[in-house]
């Protein structure tokens, strides 16, 4: 309806600048289902070590706006070691200790819970390591810092 309306309005005034922000509004209408599956986040994907091996690295990318989440269970006393690396430090990461949740209202997605002391939101982290607190289920999510970025997650536990 929205449509029609704008139409009518273009085919009356006979204005260029009305024909682009028709134009605008059409590509944009057409788009945002797109743009909403690209930047919530999503399930968390499973940390596994290969048989007899106590570290990982996953190859990974997110696009501006996006994050990468991973999961870990791991036992109080354990010790965790988590770094990123990624083209002109363009990645960081967050790690939440056990009881966080993840909410999401069709769009969006998100973390409330706990970080660890040096990997919260605003703390950019790039490595962590230290003795696990609590055991169960740990979250790591990784994001980018300006715009789009490659990284490379090491994640060791002994």
């Amino acid at each position: 309806m929205v449509f029609k309306v704008l139409t009518r309005n273009v085919t009356h005034r006979n204005d260029t600048a009305c024909w682009t922000t028709a134009a605008i509004f059409v590509v944009l209408s057409l788009l945002v289902p797109y743009i909403a599956r690209a930047s919530p986040i999503g399930a968390s994907q499973p940390i596994r070590f290969a048989p007899n091996a106590n570290s990982v690295t996953i190859s990974g990318g997110v696009v501006r706006g996006a994050r990468d989440l991973y999961h870990l269970d791991a036992r109080s006393g354990h010790r965790l070691s988590v770094t990123i690396k990624a083209p002109a430090e363009s990645a960081v990461f967050q790690l939440y200790r056990p009881g966080y949740t993840l909410t999401s209202d069709g769009a969006i997605t998100a973390i409330k819970g706990e970080a660890l002391i040096g990997a919260g939101e605003t703390d950019d982290a790039r490595a962590w390591t230290g003795p696990l607190p609590v055991s169960g289920r740990y979250l790591i999510v990784v994001g980018g810092v300006r715009g789009n970025a490659s990284y490379r997650l090491s994640v060791t536990l002994k």
